[in-house]
């Protein structure tokens, strides 16, 4: 049987000449459906998921190896209830259940979920079925100020930037020396302010490297990527700004630099324009961090190591020990 003389041809057309002209093996019909989507998150039998679960699933490819021509439909349901579409025709492999936009998912109900992939000539393949059982989500008070908590991939973070003065060690400031700025984007700390004000608050520290990571592998980015440096990944960035369906909202903050080391001569710039965040994570040298930059023109996150930890102020966020 010779695949490409009928790759056009809808999988129903397939088995028909299959059974009317030659018999056809079930690895051979196979050849004809696109691959199986492979569910990440919220992973299976998952208790620790808040009302707004971030959905994601490794791509299909089609007979060709394509995956751009692939749509998905999502699936939830309960045992109360039948399946029930929540997104189709996705093309990307992503979506955020916002009680706004999709659904309502009720604290302490267990959900099934799976994803239904479609190629360009209609044949269909599903996902393995998963569960999920909704909790309350934390949420943080530390100086005043509550932030809300969101789980992406394994680690559950902050969902705003950190805005407080409150750490003994290492300095912070605000975008232009201007209060309203930290109130709306966050304080912009060096790195010794970002690692020591995480010391303050039980339970938090710092993103690490390894756990940025984790995040950008949650969403879609390609693990032998996301160890690369530089601009990485397809469209992580947009997913994790404000608005992004990670729900990570990410503010672009700007930067604050001091260009002439040993002067005390802050120059803030690029507010709107690209966030950037400290790690936990120690660079090129003991003097340089790992940092994570987000640009609002860019669909990639820039991964640098060569940050000094005490000329460059940038946001924080926290993520739960």
């Amino acid at each position: 049987m010779k695949v490409k003389s009928i790759v056009s041809l809808s999988l129903s057309t397939v088995v028909l000449l299959c059974v009317t002209v030659v018999s056809c093996t079930q690895e051979e019909l196979e050849q004809f459906i696109p691959t199986q989507p492979e569910l990440l998150s919220p992973q299976n039998n998952e208790i620790d998921v808040n009302k707004t679960p971030h959905f994601s699933w490794e791509p299909s490819t089609d007979n060709d190896g394509d995956d751009s021509l692939i749509t998905y439909d999502v699936y939830l349901w309960t045992n109360a209830t039948t399946e029930t579409i929540i997104a189709e025709n996705l093309t990307l492999t992503s979506i955020n259940a916002y009680p706004n936009n999709l659904i309502s998912l009720a604290t302490g109900e267990t959900y099934f979920w799976k994803v239904v992939a479609e190629d360009q000539q209609g044949n269909e393949v599903s996902s393995a079925t998963f569960t999920f059982t909704i909790t309350e989500h934390p949420s943080l008070t530390f100086d005043g100020q509550t932030y809300t908590t969101i789980k992406i991939g394994n680690h559950r973070w902050l969902k705003q930037n950190l805005n407080s003065a409150n750490h003994p060690i290492g300095i912070s400031r605000c975008y232009n020396e201007q209060a309203e700025n930290c109130n709306t984007y966050g304080r912009l700390y060096d790195w010794h302010a970002a690692m020591n004000i995480a010391d303050q608050i039980p339970g938090w520290h710092l993103a690490t490297d390894e756990e940025w990571k984790d995040l950008e592998k949650a969403i879609g980015m390609d693990p032998v990527e996301a160890d690369q440096k530089g601009y990485r990944g397809t469209n992580q960035g947009p997913q994790l700004m404000i608005g992004g369906n990670s729900g990570f909202e990410a503010r672009l903050a700007g930067e604050t630099t001091i260009f002439n080391q040993g002067s005390n001569n802050p120059v803030s710039h690029s507010i709107n324009e690209l966030g950037t965040f400290w790690t936990a994570t120690t660079g090129l040298s003991n003097l340089r961090a790992f940092t994570r930059t987000i640009m609002h023109d860019r669909t990639t996150v820039n991964r640098l190591d060569n940050k000094y930890k005490s000329y460059y102020y940038f946001s924080v966020r926290l993520v739960m020990d």
